[in-house]
């Protein structure tokens, strides 16, 4: 049988004793598994020969690409990376990959004009200022740019999830997910920034961190045109002009925007301060508040203001004081329409509508609105004139 075309279909190959070509005798048997190949021409039956493991009743002959069966060199990947280790099954695909260490991207975008070791990430890239979505789920229309996307959004529709970790045996759709996990437990960070040495575990996360270096923030919102490096900062953002409050406290039906501001907000009724520091042992309800603390040892204080060099310890502190220069208040009462600089303000400012006095004198029960008030207060007790 005559092997041609580049089907993916796999043509079985059979011995038939007693019918075998004088040519395929003379060059005689397979030396391992012992058998004549009659159908196979010379350069087929090398590469059989060279792979045989000595149990193959019949040989499996794949036609892709023309005369070669499923174990030629197309199949055994035999170029390796001498920079990464990586191995690649042909020459091609190995020079592509070795681009990326040169830094050397030859394909441009000619609308935003970033940069591509390959013509396919270009292609697949430029979907993206098309909007085109050649690829559909044929169970829910959905459509991808990209086939390997729809791969993955097809494995929703059958919940299954083949890769499992070994060790705390979570499951994935995905080996990436997987590997991306595994990380969780062996502390490796691959991902290196090499402006600031900081390592992260996806590549994803350091494409985002590398925005800050660049001052790259692509996300705008459309009301206040405020703009960020990531889209769920947006997201986020964008609630503070809608109001929109997902988040309930199931204690005293408090409501949040987000839902790391309900976890932190939690922890005022079950008084958990999980985060210490290391230096004077004071404990604190949130990671980057101990962060934030230790700078009062270190008296670092890396956030500047661009036009008037003033520094702070934290980056939501330079925040609210950019404000005083461009006047910005996106903070809104909904029964006043006064605006705010911060939502701490804005909270101060709720209680004079509702009445509410959270800040209770311990010694003659004098409630009050703000906390420094209470400090205040405190000192026509104590007699102290600071």
């Amino acid at each position: 049988m005559q092997v041609s075309g580049r089907g993916q279909q796999t043509l079985v190959v059979k011995t038939e004793e007693g019918v075998v070509d004088p040519q395929v005798k003379n060059r005689g048997p397979c030396p391992v598994c012992k058998q004549y190949l009659p159908k196979l021409k010379l350069g087929p039956f090398l590469k059989h020969r060279h792979h045989c493991k000595g149990d193959m009743s019949q040989m499996e002959v794949s036609c892709l690409p023309p005369g070669r069966h499923i174990n030629s060199r197309l199949s055994i990947k035999k170029h390796s990376c001498p920079l990464c280790s990586r191995v690649f099954g042909q020459a091609d695909n190995l020079k592509a990959h070795l681009l990326i260490h040169a830094g050397n991207k030859p394909y441009v975008c000619c609308q935003c004009d970033k940069r591509f070791v390959q013509k396919g990430g270009l292609t697949r890239h430029q979907r993206i200022h098309t909007g085109e979505r050649p690829y559909e789920c044929s169970q829910c229309n959905k459509c991808f740019a990209q086939s390997s996307v729809l791969k993955r959004h097809q494995i929703i529709h059958t919940g299954e999830k083949p890769y499992k970790c070994s060790l705390c045996y979570k499951r994935f759709t995905r080996k990436g997910g997987l590997i991306t996990h595994q990380r969780i437990h062996t502390g490796e960070k691959p991902y290196e920034c090499r402006q600031c040495d900081k390592s992260f575990t996806q590549k994803y996360h350091l494409a985002t961190h590398q925005r800050i270096h660049a001052g790259d923030r692509p996300y705008v919102c459309r009301q206040c045109n405020k703009c960020f490096t990531q889209k769920k900062h947006l997201t986020r953002h964008l609630r503070i002009h809608t109001g929109e409050k997902h988040y309930e406290c199931s204690q005293c039906d408090k409501r949040f925007g987000q839902r790391f501001d309900l976890t932190r907000h939690l922890r005022t009724h079950s008084g958990e301060k999980p985060y210490a520091c290391s230096q004077c042992d004071k404990h604190f309800t949130q990671a980057y508040s101990v962060v934030q603390h230790q700078r009062i040892h270190t008296g670092e204080r890396p956030y500047e203001c661009k036009q008037c060099y003033k520094r702070f310890v934290g980056k939501s502190d330079l925040t609210k004081h950019e404000r005083i220069h461009s006047n910005e208040k996106p903070y809104k009462c909904g029964q006043c329409n006064k605006c705010f600089a911060d939502s701490s303000t804005l909270a101060k400012h709720r209680r004079i509508h509702s009445g509410e006095r959270p800040y209770e004198c311990s010694q003659c029960d004098k409630c009050f609105v703000r906390k420094d008030a209470l400090a205040r207060h405190r000192l026509t007790h104590t007699g102290e004139k600071s």
